[in-house]
């Protein structure tokens, strides 16, 4: 498994339409019990997977037993996977709750801190077109509010749809949309805030 991510790895491409049917049909298998299947999952999946928890958890050590606990799971309850389609929310739904007591702790740390003032601005033509900085967006994220970080994750670097996210973190969809609007709001006025400062 890789110890890391790198910028390259911010924005992934979209999967073609070949390579979303062999998916799911290695979805099929998994779920009817093929190791080959799994481990063939394990390699599509545990780049983002482990760059998804390394942004709550921050020890390498830590996120990597994370991320064997959650291909652990997955696999003990991979017959309650409804759908092939639904595959990428459920898993991580699972990658969610494993690191929810980290959301937690980060959580009670991150109020205890001085609220930072918020611009305002068009957030999601910013947050998109800012995903190519890649450094400036790890920095960025990495100050986020762990729930802010969590639906910014998965919406812009995932690319997953709102019902995907609320799927994903257990929330209602206006929960998620609101998370997603002043995150990108806060993550905007990071980067811009590091710009300037580096300027």
């Amino acid at each position: 498994m890789l110890e890391g991510i790198g910028a390259n790895h911010v924005k992934k491409t979209e999967p073609t339409l070949v390579e979303r049917l062999r998916e799911r049909i290695l979805i099929r298998q998994f779920q009817r019990g093929s190791s080959d299947a799994f481990l063939a999952l394990v390699r599509l999946y545990e780049e983002r997977l482990l760059y998804f928890i390394r942004r709550f958890e921050r020890d390498p050590e830590r996120a990597l037993d994370a991320l064997q606990d959650v291909w652990l799971m997955a696999w003990k309850m991979r017959l309650s996977l409804r759908s092939p389609g639904a595959f990428r929310a459920w898993l991580y739904r699972i990658a969610h709750g494993k690191i929810v007591d980290a959301i937690r702790r980060e959580s009670r740390r991150h109020r205890a801190e001085q609220q930072r003032p918020v611009a305002s601005t068009n957030t999601t033509d910013g947050v998109s077109a800012l995903l190519e900085a890649a450094e400036l967006v790890h920095f960025a994220l990495a100050r986020l509010s762990p729930e802010h970080r969590e639906v910014l994750t998965l919406r812009f670097l995932e690319g997953m749809t709102i019902a995907e996210i609320a799927t994903a973190t257990n929330c209602p969809n206006g929960t998620v949309k609101s998370r997603l609007h002043y995150a990108s709001q806060e993550i905007l006025t990071l980067i811009a805030e590091q710009h300037n400062d580096c300027q």
